[in-house]
Parts: structure tokens; sequence; C-alpha cells
């Protein structure tokens, strides 16, 4: 999808998506902290505002983000019940 973003399966490095996230979910993020991805087997999508730019002398910032976002991305996959993407909606 042309101006949306990816998963990266080829790095050992946390990414915005997890590791959990199917190969066909796409999303953005924004150099302040922000995420948007939506993964359509699930039927799911995660919207994550935060303000990196409030505290920009902290070390490292970005790659503490980017382990923030990588821990949401799948936290929000394992909040999901077992099946969900195949059962009706209104189970989920």
């Amino acid at each position: 999808l042309l101006g949306w973003d990816s998963p990266d399966t080829s790095t050992v490095e946390p990414t915005a998506y997890g590791r959990l996230l199917g190969s066909n979910a796409f999303g953005h993020t924004g150099w302040t902290g922000t995420q948007l991805w939506i993964d359509p087997a699930r039927d799911l999508f995660l919207v994550f505002l935060t303000n990196r730019s409030f505290s920009p002398r902290v070390g490292h910032s970005i790659r503490e983000l980017r382990a923030v976002r990588s821990r949401l991305a799948d936290a929000t996959v394992n909040a999901l019940p077992q099946g969900c993407a195949v059962v009706l909606k209104a189970a989920c």
C-alpha cells in the first residue's frame, strides 16, 4: 500500500509491529511517537498517541520508543481471545 509501512520480519531489532502481527498488516509511525497500524486478518487496529519530543534530552529515546511500540503491539494481539479472527465479530 502506497504511503504505508509493513512489518519487517528480517530484523532482530524490535519493530513498531512487534512479532505477532500478520504479514498483511500495515501502518504508520510518526517522529513524536505516534503510531497507527491495522491488521485486516484479525479485524484489529491500534492507535498509540504519545509525545517523544516532550523530553528530547533523554538518551536513546528512539530506541526506547521502538521497544515500547513493539511490546504494545504484541500485548494488543495477545489480548485478543483465541480464534477471534475466525468467529463472529459479536463474539469478540
